[in-house]
């Protein structure tokens, strides 16, 4: 990776950052001979595009939001959140683009990612006719993550608003794409558990119920 190209990272279910879903900035990418400001400039560049071009198309890279993004085969759009809602603010489900600062204390590299929002924690002085409350916390989450961030609503530059499986447009609009947010975080707490590997402990009381005669169905019919 060269200094002019930019590496969304998103983190892994142990909290890990890792190389993901999209060509953006990556600070690590500058090197260490740079100039002392060199770091903060890149950092910069995102949120500069997105004031400026009101667009940023990139490609893939990494497993956290599999499986709607797939590593290093699909294509994102993101916008400012002001070119994608009315009222210019993230919405519940959208997949964002926010921007995590360093925490040398936990040792947390500075990085954009892109996850998803599952739950807004309003501040005392939200209100439906106004912007924002600056003490709002989006919890957001990977789709194939199991770790919640709580994100001030600062930090978020931009939200999804197009994406390419394999040169195939995905309708974020669409009946298909709603149904496949809905059941997918409907059965977080199933996905959590098998995450966790409480399947394979629970397999041989499950061996002795129906379920068995109901998952051999299943499989037989691959």
């Amino acid at each position: 990776m060269n200094d002019t190209v930019t590496a969304v990272t998103c983190e892994a279910a142990g909290g890990a950052a890792v190389e993901s879903d999209r060509t953006v900035f990556d600070v690590s990418s500058v090197s260490p001979d740079a100039a002392p400001d060199a770091a903060s400039a890149a950092t910069l560049s995102i949120e500069q595009m997105l004031a400026a071009e009101g667009v940023m198309v990139s490609t893939t890279s990494g497993w956290s939001m599999w499986p709607l993004l797939r590593n290093r085969r699909d294509t994102i759009i993101v916008r400012s959140p002001a070119d994608v809602h009315a009222d210019g603010l993230p919405h519940r489900h959208d997949v964002v683009l926010y921007h995590r600062p360093a925490d040398p204390a936990t040792g947390v590299r500075e990085a954009y990612v892109l996850h998803r929002i599952v739950d807004v924690e309003r501040g005392a002085s939200s209100s439906a006719s106004d912007s924002v409350a600056p003490e709002t916390v989006y919890i957001i989450r990977g789709d194939n993550t199991f770790v919640d961030e709580h994100v001030p609503a600062h930090q978020i530059i931009g939200i999804l608003d197009g994406c390419y499986r394999a040169n195939r447009p995905v309708d974020l609009e669409g009946r298909r794409y709603r149904a496949y947010v809905r059941v997918w975080l409907a059965i977080y707490p199933l996905r959590r558990l098998w995450h966790a590997g409480w399947t394979m402990r629970l397999r041989p009381a499950l061996a002795r119920t129906p379920l068995r005669a109901l998952w051999k169905a299943l499989r037989a019919r691959r």
